[in-house]
């Protein structure tokens, strides 16, 4: 993850403002190019260990180009000869407020999916409309903290009361102070439906949460 050169959260961030109208993106691979719908995103926060994207799209048009190399000077390419650049373990921070927040978790695994719905005339093989019909946002937290589920379910804030925004930096931020741009999530309106651990012998005990949002 490039957090200052990132197309899906653009998409993202896009789409949670404004979920009337799918957005469309040109995905290009190796001199390939089609135009896709992104369907699923994905990334995990494990120790020590630079934060990896997982982007799915949905592709209803023909594909063009042909496979050869691709400009590494190009814009849109991620910064791969400077690994300061890449988000990574280390520069990743839950915030309250201005504050960072004591949130006693060791890992983190995101996925947002859109609900993206292609409607054909009969005999077509290009849709006529995309139709976008939501977004479901899915965080699994490893971590210190264990809390009881009530019937109800129960919002972020009552488990977890520090946790206002999970930020994504990247290397250089955490030594040079820099102003780079930055990945956002908000963890407002997200609700605990599970917790779970598992105690064995000679180990830690550790609290597995998994928290939903709908929209």
């Amino acid at each position: 993850m490039e957090p200052s050169n990132e197309p899906g959260y653009q998409v993202i961030t896009g789409l949670l403002f404004d979920r009337s109208i799918p957005i469309s993106s040109i995905v290009g691979i190796g001199s390939v190019y089609m135009t896709g719908y992104l369907s699923s995103y994905s990334f995990q926060l494990t120790p020590n260990s630079l934060v990896k994207v997982n982007a799915q799209y949905d592709v209803f048009y023909p594909v063009t180009g042909n496979l050869a190399n691709q400009n590494s000077g190009d814009s849109s390419v991620y910064d791969i000869t400077n690994s300061s650049g890449i988000a990574h373990y280390w520069s990743a921070a839950f915030y309250s407020g201005n504050n960072i927040s004591d949130s006693k978790i060791l890992q983190i695994d995101y996925v947002i999916d859109f609900s993206i719905i292609p409607i054909y005339g009969l005999g077509d093989n290009i849709p006529k409309q995309i139709y976008f019909d939501g977004i479901t946002e899915n965080i699994n937290i490893l971590g210190e903290i264990q809390n009881n589920l009530t019937y109800t379910g129960q919002y972020i804030n009552s488990v977890f009361q520090s946790l206002g925004v999970l930020k994504l930096s990247n290397i250089s931020s955490t030594w040079n102070n820099t102003n780079n741009s930055s990945i956002y999530i908000s963890m407002t309106g997200f609700i605990m439906e599970e917790m779970s651990t598992a105690i064995n012998t000679n180990s830690l005990v550790f609290f597995n949460t998994k928290l939903n949002r709908y929209s």
